[in-house]
């Protein structure tokens, strides 16, 4: 699979804003991923993050990584979902 352009370089708010702002589907991770130059795998993990409860977040070991805070803290204070 080729790599994407943006590979390993933070999100913006304004981009996950609109990622999540969308129903978590293949065609849209397609289509946000061709927008923020991604692969469709990356939008879908962000979806999945996003959706992970608090608690399986922890067993993880990711609830301090910077990536995963911005997503849940989009998520919830952007978005209004619920957490």
């Amino acid at each position: 699979m080729k790599r994407a352009e943006k590979a390993r370089t933070p999100y913006s708010d304004d981009a996950l804003i609109a990622i999540l702002s969308d129903a978590p589907t293949r065609a849209n991770a397609v289509k946000h991923a061709a927008r923020f130059q991604r692969t469709p795998d990356a939008i879908e993990m962000i979806y999945k993050w996003a959706m992970t409860p608090k608690g399986i977040i922890k067993k993880r070991g990711r609830a301090d990584h910077a990536f995963m805070l911005q997503i849940r803290r989009i998520a919830k204070e952007r978005m209004g979902w619920l957490s």
